[in-house]
């Protein structure tokens, strides 16, 4: 009887599992079946995978690696109310959304987040996919909405998207060798409410925009390193 429970136990758990890769020790990656209830404390993705179920696996202070390649999303990628994160992309990684009434990434009262190596931008892939967008600030590249310590570093955001990074109330903010061009409106739109919000872009191109850095409210922005803001309309942001 006992070996009887065991087995129809065994056979629940396996129809419950998700496939994933987890990272053993150095560069061997071993595949085995992690129940959907159970999260793990790094992940590897190729294309074709989902983006949002990873990232529910994973568990905060957790890693989430995307091997190179092309993601595409019908709907932006959400991670609310999580902390210590590192989302690294392995080589050339685009990540693709369809229209562009939402953000591509968004981070919502996150804290301690490293997103790094990552492309990211909204492609129009059929007549129609364009639904209206009634706030433009909807339309970001990476929207970041509340939180702390949050580090975009080496990414590329690029338009359609109205917005490459729309930042509100969240300090501080880090871009770190990010390349921002082509968004419809400008390249950062920093919005802060009662607090105080601090910003730091250092080393990042910000080119071909319709604007650079736009900022409502007591932000503070900090020029660092080497950086090149320029053709940018109607004008390129200078440090006060």
């Amino acid at each position: 009887m006992w070996k009887r429970r065991y087995v129809f136990s065994l056979v629940l758990t396996g129809i419950a599992a998700l496939t994933v890769f987890l990272t053993a020790s150095g560069n061997t990656m071993n595949r085995r079946e992690v129940s959907a209830h159970e999260q793990v404390r790094e992940l590897v993705l190729s294309p074709g995978d989902d983006i949002q179920k990873a990232l529910d696996t994973l568990e905060d202070g957790g890693k989430i690696v995307f091997n190179a390649g092309t993601y595409d999303t019908l709907e932006a990628i959400v991670l609310s109310n999580r902390k210590n994160l590192v989302l690294e992309g392995n080589g050339e990684v685009w990540i693709n959304t369809k229209g562009i009434d939402h953000h591509v990434i968004t981070f919502n009262e996150c804290k301690s987040i490293t997103m790094s190596n990552i492309k990211a931008q909204h492609v129009i892939l059929e007549e129609g996919d364009n639904d209206p967008i009634e706030d433009a600030r909807d339309g970001a590249v990476v929207g970041i909405i509340g939180g702390s310590s949050i580090s975009l570093v080496n990414c590329e955001l690029v338009g359609c998207g109205i917005y490459g990074v729309y930042a509100y109330s969240a300090s501080p903010l880090l871009l770190e060798g990010c390349y921002l061009h082509q968004n419809a409106k400008s390249a950062v739109l920093f919005v802060t409410g009662a607090n105080p919000m601090h910003t730091v872009i250092r080393d990042c191109i910000m080119t071909q925009n319709a604007g650079s850095i736009e900022v409502q409210g007591d932000v503070a922005v900090k020029l660092e390193g080497d950086n090149l803001i320029e053709r940018n309309s109607p004008g390129d942001y200078e440090n006060p």
